[in-house]
């Protein structure tokens, strides 16, 4: 019987915090069904605090000990306990280690790269379970299994009242400084829309400027800053349209009842990127025909997603998990 389930993922300002919210996820999933305890560095760590409610326990790493897998879990009870990895350094030797210590060991994957040593990997991108081919590995892939924020789960439970709106969201801290640069090629052209921008503490301070300039110069521009789960589930239900990245929020934008524009910037995104516009649940917007391809998406009208009516994902992870614990 599993005695306690541990969430390892660490999130900042240059890695983003994409890794950290699946977790809080995924907690608030499991909460009851098991202790579970989220374990990462300082920053990441002050994410989980913050949601608190769902963790029985909340451990910060130091720095030195990050990464290696006997440091990290010194002094801990690893026996019948499952390891849950959500981060581009749990390479194949942490998961052949974290097994030898005792641990079941699950694995949030975004790039099918193997070899895993892991017992069970989820990766929610669309169509995404086709580019695996390892056996003895339970996979969990597509929207079946996303992780999503709760207030997204109610795709098919609320009616929106939209607004001529596009909704911009391009993760919580764009280091690409992305969003500036989409907007002074669209805003010009699109006057007649209005538009929100999501922007966080942890942009850039020159992009954030970038961004209030704009927004101060423009009555057709909103800067919505460090905005809360519930906030982004409103702003989505208000909107018409939305320009996204290709990362969990493209789930969000979709089980929100929008069509977004999906963004493909770096190579963790791509799985996600052909996922969701092979499967037209989000267009393909290049950064580069932005203005070409964004007159394009206006003009799209999506195809009607069909058979999603019993859509439970949390209903699904908890049955993976389940019967993990008792394997």
């Amino acid at each position: 019987m599993t005695t306690s389930i541990y969430l390892r993922a660490d999130g900042g300002p240059q890695m983003g915090w994409g890794h950290v919210n699946r977790m809080c996820s995924l907690a608030a999933i499991m909460k009851g069904q098991a202790p579970v305890v989220a374990v990462a560095t300082e920053a990441g760590a002050k994410v989980f605090q913050h949601n608190n409610s769902a963790f029985a326990a909340v451990k910060t790493l130091d720095a030195d000990a990050a990464g290696h897998c006997y440091s990290e879990w010194e002094g801990v009870n690893t026996e019948n306990s499952i390891l849950v990895l959500d981060g581009y350094q749990f390479d194949y030797t942490y998961q052949q280690q974290a097994k030898a210590l005792g641990f079941r060991v699950v694995l949030i994957d975004d790039f099918a790269l193997g070899p895993f040593a892991a017992d069970m990997i989820i990766n929610h991108a669309p169509e995404s379970r086709s580019r695996y081919s390892q056996e003895g590995i339970r996979f969990c892939c597509g929207t079946d299994y996303a992780l999503l924020r709760p207030s997204f789960y109610q795709r098919f439970k609320e009616q929106p009242r939209r607004k001529q709106q596009v909704l911009v969201t391009l993760g919580g801290a764009d280091p690409q400084a992305l969003t500036g640069q989409l907007l002074n090629r669209l805003l010009p052209e699109h006057r007649n829309l209005n538009w929100v921008v999501v922007c966080t503490d942890s942009f850039a301070p020159e992009h954030r400027q970038q961004l209030e300039q704009m927004a101060a110069g423009s009555e057709h521009m909103t800067l919505e800053y460090n905005v809360s789960e519930e906030g982004m589930h409103r702003l989505m239900m208000q909107s018409s349209h939305a320009l996204v990245s290709s990362s969990t929020v493209v789930l969000e934008a979709w089980a929100s009842g929008l069509y977004p524009a999906a963004l493909c910037y770096t190579e963790n995104q791509r799985i996600m990127f052909e996922g969701v516009c092979n499967g037209h649940l989000a267009f393909p917007l290049q950064a580069a025909t932005a203005q070409s391809g964004f007159r394009e998406y206006l003009q799209t009208t999506p195809k009607e997603q069909d058979g999603m009516e019993g859509w439970n994902p949390p209903a699904a992870i908890r049955n993976a998990f389940q019967q993990l614990m008792h394997a």
